[in-house]
């Protein structure tokens, strides 16, 4: 188990590891997810490290809009909390599940909410389901970019040898 001294420090990016740093700054964006809303004070004191290394570690990720920064009254205090969370803008990610004979594919926001999903026949050839989940990928992205969920209205056959 990591000491809380050792994960302050791996977060800080002070101890030259950089795939521990990697699985550090996961294990912190994990938190957030499931504790969102939350404070850099929260974090700081749930993981037992410094406010000024959440600060460090988040700071990128709001000025990129992966984390948004929300005012929350603070019943305690009388000061608005800043709370941070997931933003729920147009990133997302896509799941696929490959089975023998049906396959799915699940779009979920960064705040894990499933927003579309799917599933279809799995072709009998292992080429024609992967070109069969690329096609339906490319409609995902188009429909996203139009603005619109995609609702799925149709099964997007696979041509040429596909079967």
């Amino acid at each position: 188990m990591t000491s809380p001294a050792d994960f302050q420090t791996e977060l800080s990016g002070s101890s030259g590891s950089a795939g521990h740093h990697a699985t550090k700054g996961s294990l912190l964006l994990r938190y957030i997810r499931a504790s969102q809303p939350v404070t850099r004070t929260e974090i700081a004191e749930r993981l037992r490290i410094d406010k000024s290394t959440v600060t460090e570690n988040v700071k990128p990720l709001i000025t990129s809009g992966v984390l948004t920064e929300s005012s929350e009254d603070g019943s305690v205090t009388g000061r608005r909390r800043r709370a941070l969370s997931f933003a729920a803008g147009e990133r997302y990610f896509i799941g696929v599940n490959l089975g023998v004979r049906r396959s799915q594919i699940g779009i979920i926001s960064l705040r894990g909410e499933i927003t579309d999903e799917t599933d279809f026949e799995t072709p009998s050839k292992p080429e024609a389901a992967l070109i069969m989940v690329r096609h339906r990928i490319e409609d995902i992205i188009m429909q996203r970019a139009r603005g619109r969920r995609t609702g799925w209205s149709g099964d997007r056959r696979c041509t040429g040898g596909c079967g």
